[in-house]
């Protein structure tokens, strides 16, 4: 009975077999490669150092200096013509009208004397305060005559060497002696062709 009902008994159902399911295979997305972000950075203040106040000078008016100039060139002009006047005087010879007061001098060379190069041969006349009136040329004394040195208290006296209007010469008003005779050419220096030399003057 027992093997009958053993064969009695259904056969054993065989479960399907389910089927495999399939593995879905995960795709990766893909990687997007991102450049990092850089922030950019808002530049430092730079310290700089003020510069100085310097005060503007005012600038000075053409004006000024213009005159300024014109006033150095005036005044430079006036002493040149003082100074050539003065070496024309001193450089004329003795005429007509002429004197020659004590301790004063004249000299054919005038400022060419200081001049180491010039070729100017020097004479000089010199009235003296002692009367006398001298003519050198270089060191040598080439003419030399004498008259009266006038006193304090004599006001008519006439000082020093004087040539009247009709060419004769007196010292001290009164008429002159000849101390050294003439050894050159007293014309045209130191007296003009007015002038009236004696004779013993020669």
């Amino acid at each position: 009975s027992s093997e009958a009902d053993i064969m009695d008994l259904p056969e054993p159902v065989e479960k399907e077999k389910s089927a495999p399911t399939p593995v879905k295979e995960e795709v990766a997305a893909p990687t997007l490669v991102t450049e990092p972000v850089v922030e950019e950075k808002a530049p430092e203040p730079v310290a700089t150092r003020a510069a100085p106040i310097v005060p503007e000078e005012p600038e000075p008016e053409p004006a000024k200096k213009s005159t300024n100039y014109f006033a150095i060139g005036a005044i430079l002009a006036v002493l040149v013509h003082l100074v050539l006047k003065i070496n024309a005087h001193y450089t004329s010879p003795l005429g007509p009208g002429d004197s020659l007061a004590s301790g004063r001098s004249r000299g054919v060379c005038g400022l060419l004397a200081i001049c180491p190069l010039t070729s100017c041969d020097v004479s000089t006349a010199v009235m003296g305060d002692d009367g006398v009136f001298t003519v050198s040329q270089g060191e040598d004394v080439v003419f030399k005559i004498a008259g009266k040195v006038c006193g304090e208290d004599d006001a008519d006296c006439v000082d020093g060497l004087a040539i009247d209007e009709d060419g004769k010469i007196t010292i001290g008003g009164s008429r002159v002696k000849t101390l050294t005779k003439a050894t050159v050419d007293l014309k045209p220096w130191p007296f003009t062709e007015d002038v009236t030399l004696p004779k013993t003057f020669l």
